[in-house]
């Protein structure tokens, strides 16, 4: 994490050189969100790999430098988890169905975005430790979370905040929820490195990947959502909120 934090710091100071927003990217009028659906597809396309003028880093893949999820014993998942070195594939083939809100009067507006993503996959190293469904599970090594077919959506919590005479919108928390299809997990050296052990215990795993998910998600949607505002976080922080849109007669 310590390494995100860097480069998004070194961002942000870059983003004090570059006064204006980029001529070469579509904006949109105040709350057009037909135009921001297309916009926001776009970028998603073209910025895969970042943008420095914008603060931005790669989005696919996503570098995640830890995740760290911890199961309370209440539950059926009762599991200390920790991701390290993620790589998150897939959110750059993003389709986005629709946005809502993006007006002028940020204190009054939404924001909230919504996509249809056909695969994403987390691939990098884990630790764990603990029980699933009462089947303990413990081990480290190679791990790839993958979901299909992904209904996810995207809701900023901000706040206006007036820097140098300008208001920017400041992303005080970022909600994301998500539904899909199908959930497939490979953790490799589980069970102290027993072969046969670890693979019957992916399958167990992948066989109820239903309710293993169900318990995890409120865990895992958190984490995930503060890995997002800390990506989105530099373009607002550089730019004023209104340089990110059309003037009223442009």
């Amino acid at each position: 994490m310590r390494e995100t934090v860097i480069v998004l710091t070194l961002f942000c100071l870059f983003g004090y050189i570059v006064a204006k927003y980029p001529t070469d990217l579509t904006r949109c009028h105040f709350g057009d969100t037909n135009c921001l659906k297309k916009t926001i597809q776009e970028y998603a396309t073209q910025l895969k790999s970042g943008r420095r003028d914008l603060g931005l880093v790669p989005i696919d893949p996503l570098q995640v430098d830890e995740v760290n999820i911890d199961q309370g014993n209440t539950s059926p998942v009762n599991i200390n988890l920790k991701f390290r070195d993620l790589k998150c594939h897939g959110l750059s083939t993003a389709t986005i169905k629709k946005v809502v809100g993006f007006q002028k009067d940020i204190a009054n507006s939404k924001f909230e975005i919504y996509a249809k993503i056909e695969r994403i996959s987390l691939v990098g190293r884990y630790k764990a430790r603990g029980n699933i469904l009462l089947l303990p599970i413990f081990g480290n090594g190679a791990a790839n979370l993958t979901l299909d077919n992904i209904d996810a959506s995207i809701k900023f919590i901000a706040k206006a905040e007036t820097k140098k005479s300008k208001q920017h919108l400041r992303v005080t928390d970022l909600i994301l929820d998500f539904d899909t299809t199908r959930l497939w997990m490979n953790f490799e050296n589980l069970i102290n490195g027993d072969q046969l052990l670890s693979e019957s215990t992916n399958t167990f795993l992948n066989d109820n990947w239903t309710e293993i998910l169900r318990e995890l998600k409120p865990v895992l949607t958190k984490a995930i959502g503060g890995i997002y505002k800390a990506v989105a976080e530099p373009i607002f922080n550089k730019f004023p909120y209104e340089e990110l849109f059309l003037a009223h007669d442009e």
